[in-house]
């Protein structure tokens, strides 16, 4: 899986299906209101994350479980103002994803509706919530001189930076288009008869 940062700090990352098929997950960050209202479990998972040093192994796998445990914890995981609903309904709000088209090229899909067609299975959007919680983490507590740094970090598995928004970085990718015959004919001894 790669994450890609740009300089207005929207994420973008890679993740295989089961099926084999790699899809890409384009998100932005929440708003400050958003941030402000959730502040606590965004600044709880910051320190679990980066209390030991582990962060880079540890923080895009667990952030989400580290938000929702806090969030039980203390009464405020579910409701109409509860993290499940408000922090991680808005990251996802926030968040397209970008998978084969039908007839070749890139659809690009909200991540709600891809969850609703079975674009992303349960495992798949785990991984999902972990990256979006480390990165609302990284990119509200921190400083943001500091953050390009600690994402920066994480080079090692695949960082890239793009400048680009959701449509622009979807239409860098490679052209899909439907298999083609590249001219060679099969021997006429393995026809199907």
């Amino acid at each position: 899986m790669a994450i890609t940062i740009n300089r207005r700090l929207n994420i973008v990352f890679s993740i295989e299906r089961s099926d084999g098929v790699e899809i890409h997950v384009h998100a932005t960050p929440i708003s400050r209101a958003v941030y402000e209202r959730y502040f606590e479990v965004v600044g709880k998972a910051f320190h679990e994350i980066f209390k030991d040093g582990s962060y880079l192994t540890l923080g895009s796998r667990t952030a989400a479980l580290i938000m929702r445990k806090y969030a039980r914890e203390h009464d405020i995981l579910d409701g109409l103002d509860g993290v499940e609903r408000g922090l991680f309904g808005e990251m996802r709000r926030l968040s397209n994803v970008v998978v084969p088209g039908r007839l070749g090229g890139w659809d690009i899909v909200q991540l709600s509706d891809a969850l609703q067609g079975g674009m992303i299975d349960d495992e798949d959007i785990g991984e999902v919530d972990n990256i979006l919680a480390f990165f609302t983490a990284i990119s509200w507590v921190q400083r943001r001189q500091a953050v390009a740094t600690h994402l920066m970090a994480m080079r090692a598995y695949g960082v890239t930076t793009t400048p680009c928004d959701a449509t622009e970085w979807a239409n860098s990718l490679p052209t899909l288009t439907p298999a083609e015959s590249i001219g060679e004919t099969m021997p006429a001894s393995l026809v199907p008869s």
